[in-house]
């Protein structure tokens, strides 16, 4: 069997349109901006203060000042670190509640557009696509839409920041310290990158899958006296089951490059801490710093390499996101077939007439109705008859276009 060609995704177009969603709320996120950068600094100062404890211990191991000074100056440094404890608390409490505003209304806004615009497309879309698969895409799309901006706000904006603070900190300690951990990082990010790509498309297939099993559930369970009337149930269930496999394939061969990738990561960012670890002892044995210096630039390559790693572990929620929002923002391109000539005037029902005048009306070459005419004055009734077939249903159709 032929498989079929794997389809682009446009992330430009997905991207833009999630972005319109967030637009309104963009001072919010110009605060999660904020809180985020004064969280990053905040830890940077925790550090710091660790390696001047670390700095006077040895000071203080060697006699260079006395235990009441070394006393001292650890008061004030925990003192110092308290507050910052206090700060950094309060500082994440604050990005919590504003990224729950933002999301919570973002989602209600792309559920309530999505709604109102599937509502408003003709009938002919309707009866053209499954109700289970309409139901799962507007709800993966919601999820999507928090899903992206989590890893915006927990991931990509840390990341970077962390990234350009504690890079220029340790490439001012010493190169060959900063050489080490941007090498890591490169390789970090190559190996993750490639192994994005795979499980993009192969998130995908998966979505493909499951809107395929939803549908056949809505199907089932709209149509359920038919099965129970003709006795299909175990047809169905045949039926069900294989598209049940389908979808739970899909997924194994999604997760599976979850575990190369946490594996190779792993590899990756220990090859690097020993390689950080052995340059910053070589350079403290040497006199060139000190032992808090050490610890200080240790702390900060695995600061910067948990932060990686959870931007690394983020593109996997913005992978499955973008191909939730592709199933979803597709119907955004599609518009109403049914279309008011230029310049028509609103409807207003007044008087409640219903008037057919020489209609005429075929399904491709089978002619239903030639020059058909209908008269149903208000507060009357008028009943169709006739067999199956014949136009009954079309005429009700015709009314509404």
């Amino acid at each position: 069997m032929k498989k079929e060609p794997q389809k682009e995704l446009d992330v430009k177009y997905i991207l833009k349109t999630y972005w319109g969603f967030l637009r309104p709320y963009r001072r919010w996120l110009s605060l999660i901006f904020v809180l985020i950068l004064g969280m990053i600094l905040l830890g940077f100062g925790s550090r710091l203060i660790f390696k001047r404890i670390i700095d006077n211990a040895e000071l203080f191991s060697k006699g260079t000042i006395t235990a009441e000074m070394f006393f001292m100056l650890l008061g004030s440094i925990f003192l110092i670190w308290t507050l910052i404890t206090l700060a950094n608390a309060f500082t994440r409490w604050l990005r919590s509640h504003y990224i729950n505003k933002l999301e919570s209304h973002a989602m209600f806004d792309l559920k309530s557009h999505y709604y109102s615009h599937l509502v408003n497309l003709s009938h002919k879309f309707h009866t053209t696509h499954k109700t289970g698969s309409l139901i799962a895409r507007i709800n993966r799309g919601s999820s999507a839409l928090e899903r992206l901006t989590d890893f915006i706000t927990h991931h990509t904006l840390p990341f970077v920041i962390e990234i350009f603070v504690s890079g220029l900190a340790l490439i001012t300690i010493d190169k060959k310290i900063g050489g080490a951990v941007i090498l890591t990082g490169i390789v970090l990010a190559i190996y993750s990158t490639q192994l994005q790509k795979i499980q993009r498309k192969r998130n995908t297939i998966t979505n493909k899958a499951e809107d395929i099993e939803k549908a056949m559930i809505g199907d089932t369970f709209t149509n359920i006296d038919s099965i129970k009337h003709y006795g299909k149930e175990v047809l169905i269930n045949k039926r069900y089951s294989s598209l049940a496999d389908n979808t739970k394939n899909a997924l194994l061969r999604q997760w599976t490059v979850g575990k190369w990738m946490g594996s190779g990561e792993g590899l990756i960012t220990g090859l690097g801490s020993i390689a950080v670890l052995y340059i910053s002892i070589q350079l403290f044995i040497q006199g060139e710093i000190t032992l808090g210096t050490v610890t200080f630039a240790n702390s900060l390559y695995w600061a910067m390499i948990q932060t990686t790693q959870g931007f690394m572990d983020g593109l996997r929620g913005y992978n499955r996101a973008i191909a939730d929002f592709d199933d979803l923002f597709q119907y955004g391109k599609i518009s109403n077939d049914i279309k008011d000539k230029p310049g028509a005037k609103n409807l207003e029902i007044k008087e409640g007439n219903i008037l057919f005048k020489n209609v005429s009306f075929k399904y491709n070459q089978k002619n239903l109705f030639s020059n058909f005419n209908l008269d149903v004055k208000k507060n009357s009734k008028v009943a169709l008859v006739g067999h199956s077939g014949s136009g009954k249903s079309t005429i009700v159709k015709l009314l509404y276009r």
